[in-house]
């Protein structure tokens, strides 16, 4: 089942890190997924201001490409395994 990005918290972020994951893509000021990609997000940086929500992840798509996407581009998350 796939979940808005801005769902997650520092609390409950280890939920998504380093799992398989499909992630919709799109620009910031848009609800429309542009782009879909299968990996795993292996680095996250909180906000610098509470509630500290996760800013930017850093992704590793299945075919080991490093991309980098803040939270507003990111418009869903799923998880592939359970």
């Amino acid at each position: 089942m796939a979940r808005h990005p801005l769902t997650y918290t520092k609390e409950n972020l280890n939920k998504i890190m380093n799992k398989p994951l499909r992630l919709g893509i799109g620009k910031r000021n848009s609800d429309e997924i542009t782009e879909v990609l299968e990996g795993q997000i292996v680095k996250c940086t909180l906000a610098s201001n509470p509630p500290h929500l996760p800013a930017i992840a850093r992704f590793e798509t299945n075919d080991g490409e490093l991309k980098r996407f803040d939270f507003f581009e990111i418009k869903q998350i799923e998880i592939l395994e359970n």
